[in-house]
């Protein structure tokens, strides 16, 4: 489901009812906070949440075992939690410039 650039601030209570949604795109948007109810996605493998005002992630995030990728790029969020550990199949894709997708 791609929701980029739809000025949210936050993320609709009815996404978390989308239990098999495997890939969700919320980049270029205002959201502040992520929501404990993303662990409710648990077929999540793709998750962009780049370009928002986000300064942490909740401990449910480790809870997306299927998570293959991740971008938390251009946020606020200073340290990386230890929690992301969980997540084994979590891969950074190929980028031409050599850096991280999930910063």
């Amino acid at each position: 489901m791609d929701l980029t650039k739809c000025n949210l601030t936050l993320i609709p209570y009815e996404i978390f009812e989308l239990t098999n949604l495997q890939k969700l795109y919320l980049s270029k948007n205002r959201l502040k906070l992520l929501p404990e109810e993303i662990h409710r996605l648990k077929e999540l493998t793709e998750l962009t949440l780049a370009n928002n005002d986000l300064s942490a992630v909740p401990k449910e995030l480790g809870h997306l075992r299927n998570l293959v990728y991740l971008n938390l790029k251009r946020n606020n969020i200073q340290n990386l939690p230890p929690y992301l550990g969980f997540l084994e199949k979590l891969r950074d894709p190929p980028d031409p410039k050599g850096k991280p997708h999930y910063i």
